[in-house]
């Protein structure tokens, strides 16, 4: 089956450690990706997404203005954010592993999606599926060239290096 993702029923949030201390959590609000479906037979599965940087949004602007420009994602460098699948690996039903190659900032690195929850909904009014799913990662910022920091004068950094990625993704069935 063939899925496009749904992204006003969807949700790509983010969080990073901030001062040390408290933990800044981010969305995206932009973004598009596919999937192809078949549990039965994994190698034709397959999944690909691009976000929009720019549309990210921290609930603070002056944040959001400083994080699309040069000192972090420049984004008139490098508009996009995008995943590709490799492989997927399937533990139960209702959960599987993705690994696949993350794109930003002008880096590719390998990361692996844990997508669990995963059920598929029939509508009565469409007779199309929906697919749904949560998946999580951590990635190093670091990792992909996101350098920009600051040292706080209590001693520590202004931005940790682990980030957490949690997505909520609905799919609707293509025909």
């Amino acid at each position: 089956m063939q899925f496009q993702l749904n992204p006003e029923r969807s949700k790509i949030e983010f969080k990073v450690r901030h001062m040390m201390l408290s933990r800044v959590t981010g969305h995206f609000k932009e973004f598009e990706g596919s999937l192809s479906w078949n549990p039965e037979v994994p190698a034709e599965c397959s999944a690909s997404a691009s976000i929009k940087v720019e549309s990210i949004d921290t609930n603070d602007r002056s944040r959001d203005r400083h994080l699309i420009g040069p000192d972090f994602f420049d984004t008139s460098k490098y508009p996009l954010i995008s995943f590709s699948s490799n492989h997927f690996l399937f533990e139960t039903k209702t959960s599987f592993h993705v690994d696949g190659e993350l794109a930003m900032h002008g880096v590719k690195k390998s990361v692996i999606l844990h997508c669990t929850n995963v059920r598929i909904t029939g509508t009565q009014t469409t007779g199309k599926s929906n697919l749904i799913l949560s998946a999580s990662t951590q990635i190093r910022r670091k990792d992909f060239g996101l350098m920009w920091n600051a040292a706080i004068e209590a001693g520590g950094i202004m931005v940790g290096d682990e980030i957490e990625i949690r997505l909520e993704l609905d799919f609707d069935q293509k025909r």
